[in-house]
């Protein structure tokens, strides 16, 4: 899983996604999720669907790209994250 320079996990696809929120300790019942297209990164693996997860506890999450945004709400659904779609 990528990392910034800070050690932050920025997940990119299901599997990842739930190691960061058990590492976060975060419930995923309890977040709710902000999905954004990205188009203009410089680094291909930001570009894509991404989602900004934040916890009732104010603990945030920030996701790579996803191919599709119908994957990205997949993966969230499953998760049981609500969430809204900007763009």
């Amino acid at each position: 899983m990528y990392r910034n320079l800070f050690g932050e996990a920025k997940p990119r696809d299901f599997a990842e996604l739930s190691v960061a929120l058990e590492e976060l300790e975060m419930n995923p019942e309890e977040c709710t999720a902000t999905l954004e297209e990205c188009t203009d990164e410089p680094i291909a693996s930001f570009n894509g669907w991404t989602a900004e997860i934040i916890d009732n506890e104010g603990t945030i999450l920030g996701t790579l790209g996803w191919e599709s945004k119908e994957n990205l709400e997949r993966d969230l659904n499953s998760l049981g994250i609500d969430f809204t779609v900007n763009g």
